[in-house]
């Protein structure tokens, strides 16, 4: 079974509502669940957003995706973690 977790952007400091997702995903991934977790920036629900932060964010998603930011959290090899715009 596909699992996929939606938060709300990237966050680089410790937030209890993520490390929750976090650890939620890590369980059910050792538990052979296919798991995935999308930090979507731009939700349908909030105001669209300028050029600025579009850049902003595209630019955090590019280096989250080298690893050159890393989560303050250690997250399963085994989940797939995505940042859409």
């Amino acid at each position: 079974m596909k699992i996929t977790f939606i938060l709300p952007g990237f966050t680089r400091f410790p937030v209890g509502g993520y490390q929750i997702v976090y650890q939620y995903a890590g369980y059910l991934s050792s538990k052979g669940y296919d798991v995935e977790i999308i930090h979507a920036m731009f939700l349908p629900t909030q105001e669209k957003p300028g050029i600025k932060k579009k850049i902003i964010y595209s630019v955090k998603s590019f280096l989250f995706a080298l690893h050159l930011i890393r989560p303050w959290f250690q997250i399963d090899s085994r989940i797939k973690v995505l940042g859409t715009v």
